[in-house]
């Protein structure tokens, strides 16, 4: 079971470890933001392709019969592209058929032994507070990804999947791409495409590191049925070899119970096509926010932060108490954490500015926040997981989540060590796919010792998150 877990979550960016836990820790619901577009479309395919997520069909389905007339135009900057069916003047839709008469095709490929089709497993918590999984049942329209793992593992960055997308869309943009370093038309198999690059981080020293962030889109238009398939691929894997790969695909047309899955086009849209809005720095937090030895209950716990340490040096040094040994690499022989050069971000929209690029750099003395909390569970086969962290701002006595911590870039070993803004370090740990999650019955107590990773300039901002439950959240104020 681990392993399928594991394999499922390849597309996301985070450590093997955090990967092969993320099945029992549930993502929390909430919406990704695009100021982590290098995290975005890793982020979605994985999410696609472990959990259900409850979607409404539009009641108003468009089969386009024919795509003729397709523009592939400039958009309003240098980083955007617009993929047009009619031009400026007429309907994109004139000619529309009845969804009875909507086709359906068959994509068939043999990619070779080094990948392997992943995915296509939910999971969910049952009433023994336990994890379990079950397949995944799809809902026509709303997923048309297959995802494909590399032999060679995530971290070789040479994963992609590609998303079969129905032509629904009553506008006569197709597509509106923004972050874009480079598009061109190309030919694939017989159809028009267009090959497109995203930007990661613009100026960055630290580019090899997003070798495993889906940067690369292979759009390929099936004219004669009314669809488009989106390959996309990591940076790793380059141009070339994700070409070659759509290449292997053939597509036919198909009766309805034999046909492949696939994502109505305005779905995808909604989901991938909006432009940034940089106007909103902070969210007020409407949930209880305790603090250091004040005692919370949520989710069948009850919880108290007993002691708050922030130190430069490591505690165990062996490693065997972090969630990933090569975080060895942090700290020196005498414990202490190596300073590291830390990169600046200036968001942009995509259009006229890339979303992300480097703007100053600074020297940055990384920091341990050890957490000594007192834990107690008010049921059996109660599944504990250390909490997450968020970086928040006080007004008086409200709170405000801000994303300061994104608004930087840093080596790979810095990020992984906090990229799900989990704790790197356990002192309990019954390590493997559980290193965050300790079983606990009925009156049972326990006290947990855990750190996180974080820049000496953020750790007065920090904030527990409490709950799996997006509306019965609690928050614990570490600061002194």
């Amino acid at each position: 079971m681990e392993k399928e877990i594991k394999d499922s979550y390849r597309n996301i960016k985070m450590p093997e470890k955090s990967k092969e836990r993320i099945h029992s820790e549930i993502l929390r619901s909430g919406t990704i933001n695009r100021k982590n577009r290098h995290l975005f479309r890793a982020w979605r395919a994985g999410l696609a392709a472990c959990l259900a997520f409850a979607l409404v069909i539009p009641t108003s389905v468009f089969a386009v019969e024919k795509i003729s007339g397709l523009f592939i135009k400039e958009g309003a900057g240098q980083y955007e592209t617009r993929v047009e069916l009619y031009g400026d003047k007429e309907s994109a839709l004139a000619e529309k058929t009845s969804k009875k008469d909507r086709k359906y095709i068959k994509v068939d490929a043999d990619f070779g032994s080094d990948y392997k089709l992943v995915g296509d497993i939910e999971y969910y918590s049952g009433e023994d507070g336990k994890m379990h999984t079950k397949k995944v049942k799809y809902k026509e329209g709303m997923d048309g990804t297959y995802n494909y793992a590399h032999k060679n593992g995530f971290s070789a960055g040479l994963d992609f999947f590609y998303n079969v997308l129905y032509i629904d869309t009553n506008k006569d943009v197709l597509l509106d791409l923004y972050n874009l370093v480079s598009q061109k038309e190309i030919t694939v198999n017989g159809h028009r495409a267009l090959l497109c690059r995203m930007n990661t981080i613009q100026g960055s020293q630290y580019a090899k590191d997003h070798d495993s962030d889906y940067t690369i889109d292979l759009y390929v238009f099936y004219d004669e049925y009314g669809y488009v398939i989106d390959f996309c691929g990591m940076q790793g894997l380059g141009e070339d070899a994700l070409v070659s790969l759509a290449k292997k695909a053939t597509v036919t047309e198909s009766e309805k119970d034999k046909a492949s899955r696939y994502e109505l086009l305005s779905h995808y849209n909604k989901a991938n096509m909006v432009k940034l809005d940089e106007s909103k720095t902070r969210e007020k937090i409407n949930h209880q926010v305790g603090k250091v030895s004040q005692t919370l209950k949520n989710d069948g716990f009850v919880y108290q932060v007993t002691d708050v340490t922030v130190s430069s040096k490591v505690q165990d040094m062996d490693g065997d108490k972090f969630e990933d040994n090569t975080k060895k690499s942090l700290w020196g022989k005498d414990g202490k954490l190596r300073p590291y050069t830390r990169e600046t971000l200036q968001m942009g929209d995509g259009v006229k500015t890339p979303e992300r690029r480097v703007v100053g750099t600074q020297k940055v003395q990384p920091k341990m926040v050890y957490v000594t909390m007192k834990v107690k569970s008010e049921k059996n086969n109660n599944l504990f997981s250390l909490p997450d962290v968020i970086f928040a701002d006080k007004d008086g006595k409200d709170y405000y989540q801000i994303w300061s911590y994104d608004n930087y870039n840093r080596p790979a070993a810095i990020e992984d060590a906090f990229m799900d803004r989990m704790p790197c370090y356990f002192k309990e740990t019954s390590g493997g796919a559980g290193f965050w999650l300790k079983d606990m019955n009925a009156g049972e107590e326990a006290v947990y010792h855990f750190a996180y990773l974080i820049d000496e300039d953020l750790e007065d901002n920090m904030l527990l998150r409490l709950g799996t439950r997006q509306d019965k959240l609690k928050f614990i104020d570490l600061s002194k």
